[in-house]
């Protein structure tokens, strides 16, 4: 495992508040060039605030949220229909005339290119990390595609760990997983037990542990039913 991706983990895994979670998103987003960073997830019941973790300037928050822009946002839009990361760029926009407007007066705060990727698995909730830049800065634009890879890992990461953090069980019908339970069966669906004990900082076997005990509560024998119960649950 590299220094970097230790040492954020390690950030990560201590971060218990919001404060920290945001130095430990900059610091990784800093190390691999990205200027400005954005963690937005979605309320699913109505009248609640998203969640917000971001080093946007605080002048085009206040006008975001003023406008009620997480309503209309065409990144957010598009994170909620597409499951994969995706480029987005004010020098792409459509004809639609609100997108035209929304870009034009991101672009007038320094955010015109960024990373957006999509995360939708907890609690039926919509959620995206963005990396962005302003597009005059070819140096950052560039640094983003390079780290694309990379950029994802944080994003999973990190939204593992504001869920972790915030939500205190996770509930399917009348069972109760605990968030480390999650964290190792979201895992489970691309990486192996060693892959995941390395993401997570902790061994194989504790991996193996959570993941049976996860299997148990649910009611299932494989790894491939319990993910799915999980998927299925997060969609509805």
């Amino acid at each position: 495992m590299s220094t970097f991706l230790q040492d954020y983990l390690d950030r990560l895994h201590q971060a218990g508040n919001t404060e920290q979670l945001f130095e430990t998103l900059g610091f990784a987003a800093a190390t691999l060039g990205a200027p400005l960073f954005a963690y937005l997830a979605l309320p699913t019941s109505v009248g609640a605030k998203p969640r917000l973790i971001t080093n946007y300037p605080p002048a085009w928050r206040a006008r975001y949220f003023a406008r009620r822009y997480e309503n209309s946002d065409p990144i957010v839009h598009r994170f909620q229909r597409e499951p994969n990361p995706f480029y987005w760029s004010a020098d792409d926009v459509g004809d639609d005339p609100f997108e035209k407007v929304f870009y034009r007066e991101a672009d007038d705060f320094g955010i015109s290119y960024g990373y957006t990727v999509p995360m939708r698995f907890w609690h039926g909730r919509y959620a995206a990390v963005t990396f962005a830049s302003d597009m005059r800065s070819a140096v950052a634009r560039e640094n983003i595609r390079r780290s694309s890879m990379g950029l994802e890992s944080i994003a999973t990461t990190f939204h593992l760990q504001v869920c972790a953090t915030f939500e205190t069980v996770y509930r399917i019908g009348n069972t109760s997983l605990t968030p480390r339970e999650v964290q190792c069966l979201s895992w489970a669906r691309s990486k192996t037990y060693a892959e995941i004990a390395e993401i997570l900082n902790i061994s194989a076997r504790t991996v193996a542990a959570h993941i049976e005990n996860a299997k148990r509560k649910l009611g299932v024998a494989k790894l491939h039913d319990a993910i799915l119960i999980m998927t299925t649950a997060g969609k509805n």
